[in-house]
């Protein structure tokens, strides 16, 4: 429920207008269903500025998608919450086999762009700065290496310019990270000069303004994680489409696990890697094939492959968005094993870019075999809030985190490809518009 304030405004006819500014200027649909949370986070706005909400609706207004109101709204709505290295699965692959590429693609000209885009307090860039100092610095010595990193919010960017974490950002470095890469300071610890120098911070919005360029003219990786699930389908289309125009030919995206779908293989080419899939976006005139680390997948579920294996294959043909053939798949699965909850739930997968309504009976299904399933509770939260029917995403909601309340933070979930129980928790708590 909102604090007295917030109901207040909740029931101000001004704050119509106010939550269509919002939307407008973050691209975050994610607030399109949310009014008693959004009314809760702009009282504590109008509270700190000390005017009545008609004022600062004027204030606002007049002062376009840049200045002192909006960056107070931007703060109020936005998640800046990110640590070191976060998804370290997602940094082996980008130093195993995205630079790799990149740094023999560029030889002759011998220039790296890389764009952290949604970089919030700088953690992301940082780290990858960290990454090419201590495993590139010689073989990119004679190089130029350019890191952009933007963000809307311009807290979180004086944020990352500072370079100033508490432990909790810095909690999963290895000690000898920190000893090398971070000064203490005080119960503190700011990044070392070496691995600040070349990250450059410039307040930018995804959704109001044309992607930035690089000096090459393009970036060769572009990171933009945990920003896609905010805005809406025709917003997540036009953001991708600008990604799409300013990454290089063959160059790398970078999304969270949670961002993936059918939008993303639309554009780019899937790499389907040992721990994690990354995207690339196809060189001209060259045939859109995602890279295969694993077998290709049969259309239907052989006899004789093992149960470990369809379950493999299905992950391999829904990364790489071959939906329709994921689908034969796991109906052939599930023939052979209907009492499985897995056939089921990756059906469930398969069909919602196809039918939601055909992936929501999939997922209870799913349910009916095992009924503590937490990402099928999680899929299902996120279906039914996204078509607004709010009573059976609360349901979900509630499943969600009484099944995850007897977890580690730091315990992996299956069919999650290393997504923890505490990230899930927050994920659905940002869905499910609780604390």
């Amino acid at each position: 429920m909102p604090n007295p304030k917030g109901a207040r405004l909740l029931r101000d006819p001004i704050f119509a207008r106010i939550k269509a500014i919002t939307i407008e200027r973050t691209g975050m649909a994610y607030w399109s269903d949310k009014d008693e949370a959004l009314a809760d986070a702009v009282a504590h706005v109008l509270e700190r500025r000390g005017m009545p909400a008609a004022q600062w609706l004027g204030k606002l207004a007049a002062e376009g998608s840049c200045g002192v109101e909006t960056d107070l709204l931007v703060d109020a709505v936005t998640v800046g919450e990110t640590f070191f290295f976060r998804y370290p699965e997602q940094f082996e692959a980008i130093e195993r086999h995205a630079l790799p590429d990149i740094m023999a693609r560029n030889r002759g000209r011998r220039t790296l762009s890389l764009w952290s885009a949604g970089c919030s307090n700088g953690a992301e860039p940082y780290s990858l700065s960290i990454l090419l100092e201590r495993d590139f610095a010689v073989k990119l010595a004679d190089w130029r290496v350019g890191i952009l990193a933007t963000d809307i919010s311009h807290t979180a960017l004086a944020e990352a310019q500072a370079g100033i974490y508490g432990e909790w950002t810095v909690r999963d470095l290895p000690p000898e990270v920190r000893r090398e890469c971070f000064a203490p300071l005080g119960n503190k610890w700011q990044v070392r000069s070496r691995y600040r120098k070349g990250v450059h911070f410039v307040c930018h919005n995804l959704v109001a303004e044309p992607p930035p360029l690089p000096l090459a003219g393009h970036f060769d990786l572009i990171m933009c994680r945990n920003v896609l699930m905010y805005f809406d389908m025709e917003t997540r289309s036009r953001v991708l489409a600008g990604l799409h125009n300013v990454l290089a030919d063959g160059g790398w995206l970078v999304v969270s696990h949670a961002e993936a779908g059918p939008q993303l293989g639309s554009q780019f080419a899937p790499v389907v890697l040992p721990s994690c899939t990354l995207y690339r976006k196809p060189p001209v005139k060259a045939v859109r094939a995602p890279v295969k680390l694993l077998p290709a997948a049969p259309a239907v579920a052989g006899p004789l492959l093992p149960e470990a294996d369809l379950e493999a294959l299905a992950r391999t043909l829904l990364d790489q968005g071959e939906f329709t053939r994921a689908v034969a798949l796991c109906r052939g699965w599930i023939d052979r094993s209907p009492l499985d909850p897995s056939p089921h739930y990756h059906l469930g997968l398969a069909l919602e870019a196809m039918s939601e309504d055909q992936a929501i009976a999939a997922y209870r299904r799913a349910l009916s075999l095992a009924p503590h399933l937490v990402l099928a509770h999680f899929n299902l939260l996120r279906l039914f809030q996204r078509r607004g029917e709010r009573a059976q995403a609360r349901r979900h909601f509630v499943a969600v985190m009484a099944d995850l309340a007897g977890m580690p933070e730091d315990h992996k979930l299956p069919w999650a490809t290393n997504l923890t129980a505490g990230e899930l928790a927050a994920i659905a708590r940002r869905l499910g518009d609780v604390p």
